[in-house]
C-alpha cells in the first residue's frame, strides 16, 4: 500500500538532497539521479491521480465527499485500495501538498509536468482545493464523515 502523503515526503526529502547535491557534486551525476528520482515519485502520484480525474469533474458540479480523491493506492498497480462506497475523505491537506511540493520542484528546473493534459489537471486540483475547503472534513485523521 502506497500512501501519496508518505510519498510526497519521501520526494521532498529526495528533492532536498538533489538540492544540495546540485550545489557541490562537480560531475552532476548523483543531483541528476537524485531529482530523477523526486520526478518518478511525483509523477507515479499524478498518474494515480489522472486515473481518477472523472471524480475531480463530478466534484466540479457537485461539492461532494462522495467524489474525493484516493489517497491510498496499491503500489504495483496504482489501484486504489478502498472501494467508493468505504471512502469519503476529501485529503484537502494531501492534495495542497502536493501542489505545493509541485510549484517547488518545478520552480527549482525539475520538469514534471509532461502534456496539457497534465496541465489542465493540476488546474482541476487547484479547483478541488479551492472548493473543498467548504466541505467539512477530517483530513489527515481520516475519521467521521
Amino acid at each position: 500500500v502506497g500512501s501519496v502523503r508518505d510519498s510526497i515526503y519521501c520526494a521532498a526529502a529526495i528533492w532536498s538532497l538533489y538540492q544540495a547535491y546540485r550545489r557541490i557534486d562537480d560531475d552532476r551525476g548523483k543531483s541528476h539521479e537524485l531529482g530523477q528520482s523526486a520526478v518518478k515519485c511525483m509523477r507515479g502520484i499524478l498518474e494515480c491521480w489522472i486515473r481518477q480525474s472523472d471524480r475531480v469533474e463530478h466534484f466540479k458540479t457537485n461539492q461532494c465527499n462522495r467524489f474525493a480523491l484516493h489517497c491510498k493506492f496499491a503500489l504495483n498497480t496504482g489501484d486504489e485500495i478502498y472501494k467508493d462506497e468505504d471512502y469519503f475523505h476529501l485529503q484537502i491537506d494531501v492534495v495542497s501538498l502536493y501542489l505545493i511540493f509541485l510549484v517547488q520542484m518545478i520552480s527549482s528546473g525539475l520538469q514534471i509536468i509532461y502534456t496539457q493534459d497534465e496541465v489542465a489537471f493540476i488546474q482541476n486540483l487547484v479547483y478541488y482545493v479551492e472548493r473543498a475547503y467548504r466541505t467539512p472534513d477530517y483530513g489527515m485523521w481520516e475519521r467521521g464523515s
